[in-house]
């Protein structure tokens, strides 16, 4: 399982990678800062990821726009996308799901947390 986290604070990548490996050893788990990153790597991409997981609040480019913006490739709008933020408010939740987003999750603030967040996609 591949899976792509897309988030521009270092330390939430960080606890988004332990506890995705602490699930799953197996798991490939990529990292990008930002939408472009994000993009590049998909466009480099020889096997997509199996999920995305995209932070909304994001400098430049946000998350529910990049999210929008994923889905006018056609190579790109099969794959899953959970959508994660600190806090989580209807109207992004609704947003969300509206451009394709196949489930919107908080962001943890503990290893623990974040385990328990991600085991139903990673297991």
């Amino acid at each position: 399982m591949t899976i792509l986290c897309v988030d521009d604070d270092p330390d939430d990548l960080e606890v988004f990678k332990e506890a995705a490996y602490s699930i799953n050893p197996e798991v490939k788990c990529l990292l990008a800062f930002d939408a472009e990153a994000a993009m590049k790597f998909l466009n480099d991409a020889t096997i997509l990821p199996d999920y995305i997981f995209l932070d909304i609040n994001m400098p430049g480019m946000d998350g529910i726009t990049f999210l929008k913006y994923l889905r006018t490739f056609d190579d790109f709008k099969e794959i899953p996308v959970v959508m994660y933020s600190t806090s989580i408010s209807h109207p992004d939740y609704n947003e969300s799901i509206k451009y394709g987003a196949v489930s919107f999750i908080q962001k943890a603030s503990t290893l623990k947390d974040m385990y328990n967040s991600l085991r139903i996609f990673i297991a």
